[in-house]
């Protein structure tokens, strides 16, 4: 026995919208609404909460026998970028990261252009991102400055010279097999060279101690002081300074801001130096490690904001061109 039959009207277009999801089903309405109201694209555009170009763009993918033509293509470009970077310049890439793990993608592609391999930053930004090679940041808290009596620093100092405005501040640091200590911080705005020391305490007295061995650190003579408001920086710090002749400016309270470099150092020294497992011993192997450490800061590692010089190369630029006065 045979049996014999036909498609009803309809019934295969039908069976091509279970294809279809939400949003093509939504396209096909208004397609549909478009053509049985006299192609009226601006009524359909009102009716469905679309502009007038999207109704005229889904028109003109529309096929009635097609209404996969209705669904998203696919966002992939057409053409993608292959890596085209020779797998040695990628390994030379991944070992400067290794050696110098917070070497950001501009330093590692200055390092490698000093030793000959032509290779822009760009270039080694993807190489790092494509090899996990990136760390995370994390988001800042920023607070809203307050405004205290006191004096400020003005702009002229900022850049005058080295030595014309010292920027000081204290990080309280918790050694492995000791108690809590604290590190002071000194930086001049103009060359970033540093010095810094660990103390006990944070009390006037051991401020006072920092600035006589930062005044014989530093190659030029110390003009002014920034600093917060802390009690380390009051008292014994304080009138040091006034036998000394230098000014003392501070800080508007919760603005760290306003001491950017001494903000911008500790956390150098507590990423790239006591992170890597150098906070051990007592005070005296802490300050001789963070005395080696400082050493290669200020004569070997390079500074993007001085154009990859280093602090004290700098310095010795400035002191040549002999446009200021150096003691």
């Amino acid at each position: 026995m045979s049996v014999f039959g036909y498609i009803l009207p309809w019934t295969k277009r039908l069976s091509r919208l279970t294809d279809l999801d939400k949003v093509a089903l939504y396209r096909l309405g208004m397609v549909e609404f478009y053509l049985r109201n006299n192609k009226k694209g601006r009524l359909t555009a009102q009716t469905f909460g679309v502009s007038t170009a999207t109704v005229y763009r889904w028109v003109k993918r529309y096929r009635k026998w097609n209404l996969s033509s209705l669904k998203d293509y696919s966002c992939r470009p057409v053409r993608t970028r292959l890596p085209t970077t020779n797998w040695k310049l990628i390994q030379r890439i991944v070992d400067i990261r290794k050696e110098n793990p917070h070497f950001s993608k501009y330093k590692i592609g200055f390092q490698m252009r000093n030793e000959g391999l032509n290779i822009s930053d760009s270039t080694v930004g993807r190489i790092l991102k494509r090899k996990n090679l990136i760390p995370l940041k994390l988001r800042k808290n920023t607070k809203r400055k307050s405004i205290l009596s006191r004096p400020k620093a003005e702009k002229q100092l900022w850049l005058k010279n080295p030595g014309s405005l010292i920027q000081i501040d204290t990080a309280y640091l918790n050694p492995k097999g000791r108690s809590y200590c604290y590190q002071f911080v000194a930086v001049d705005r103009v060359t970033r060279m540093v010095f810094s020391r660990i103390y006990p305490t944070r009390g006037s007295k051991n401020g006072k101690l920092f600035l006589e061995e930062a005044k014989r650190h530093f190659p030029f003579t110390i003009q002014s002081v920034q600093s917060d408001n802390g009690g380390e920086f009051l008292g014994d710090f304080h009138t040091k300074l006034q036998e000394d002749s230098i000014n003392h400016f501070f800080t508007y309270p919760a603005a760290p801001k306003m001491n950017s470099r001494a903000e911008r150092v500790i956390k150098t020294v507590r990423e790239e130096f006591w992170n890597d497992g150098n906070l051990l011993g007592d005070l005296n192997d802490l300050n001789e490690s963070l005395e080696e450490w400082l050493t290669f800061y200020n004569t070997k590692r390079p500074h993007q904001s001085l154009n990859y010089q280093t602090p004290m190369s700098y310095y010795l630029s400035l002191k040549e061109k002999e446009a200021i006065g150096f003691r």
